[in-house]
């Protein structure tokens, strides 16, 4: 179930900015939010160009993982208590922050900075973090001195700056919030679901109401059944892709049992077999 209002963003404006504080800084930048139909903690991520763990912080993940994880969301609900960005040293003695943003009293997410290596020693950290017992203590020694060092004077103010695109990015509408539109959140779901098991049932879940009022819904505003609707979803989607795959392809990566069901289905909605509109693609191409 979604709330009355949910939150829409410009993915390609935020993309940027977690790009610039890269250039910028040499920091992993990801923007997370609850997209519609989204329970929480399910978030959607948005990070910058440097989208993976780096070395060190997968060695150490290997076995500290767990530990790892409950710090981050420990951390996570002690910024958006105090709503100001928050640094942190996590369980491998790197740093993160965590930004929580609000939109007129919602949850609009948060942005979070990790992988942060300050200029304290190895031997400190190992002292602090408990990883003496680390199995391949030599290995996550080198890859940590081999990280890029930010001096820990400086996160605070990385933080304000981060701060200050944040109120660019909802004074812009980067991030803005919106009421929810069930007709909308039901294309929205059709669009993301068509191939991987839409039905009205999830539908409805999606939108927070019965499988009645959708299925009464959906034949006033579309004019004809959930069904019918998805399946001419589904052959619109296929057609675009029977012009550079093939028919077995087609059907699978448009969400259809086999070959036979998907060629059945094409025929009722577009009224020819998709080898018969692949020629006519071909001739008119």
């Amino acid at each position: 179930m979604v709330n009355d209002r949910y939150i829409l963003v410009n993915e390609k404006e935020i993309r940027e900015l977690l790009d610039l504080v890269l250039h910028l800084f040499g920091i992993r930048a990801g923007y997370f939010y609850n997209a519609p139909g989204t329970p929480q903690p399910h978030w959607e991520m948005i990070v910058n160009r440097r989208d993976n763990y780096c070395e060190y912080c997968l060695a150490v993940r290997k076995n500290f993982s767990i530990r790892c994880d409950r710090s981050n969301d420990d951390f996570l609900e002690k910024a958006k208590r105090e709503g100001k960005p928050l640094w942190y040293q996590c369980y491998n003695g790197l740093y993160e922050m965590y930004l929580p943003l609000n939109i007129d009293g919602y949850d609009a997410g948060f942005i979070h900075l990790g992988q942060v290596r300050t200029e304290k020693s190895f031997d400190t950290v190992i002292s602090e973090c408990g990883l003496s017992g680390h199995p391949d203590l030599p290995a996550i020694t080198r890859l940590y001195n081999a990280m890029p060092v930010i001096e820990q004077s400086k996160l605070p103010l990385i933080g304000k700056l981060i701060s200050v695109f944040a109120e660019n990015i909802v004074r812009n509408r980067v991030i803005a919030l919106q009421h929810t539109d069930p007709v909308a959140l039901l294309e929205k779901y059709i669009n993301d679901n068509a191939a991987s098991g839409a039905s009205i049932a999830g539908a409805a879940k999606y939108v927070g109401k019965s499988v009645s009022y959708v299925t009464h819904m959906f034949s006033r505003k579309f004019k004809m059944p959930f069904r019918d609707y998805l399946a001419r979803r589904r052959i619109e989607s296929a057609q675009e892709l029977l012009t550079t795959m093939s028919i077995e392809d087609t059907a699978k990566k448009s969400g259809f049992k086999n070959r036979y069901h998907f060629t059945r289905v094409f025929r009722k909605v577009a009224g020819i077999s998709p080898a018969q509109y692949r020629l006519q693609k071909s001739k008119h191409g």
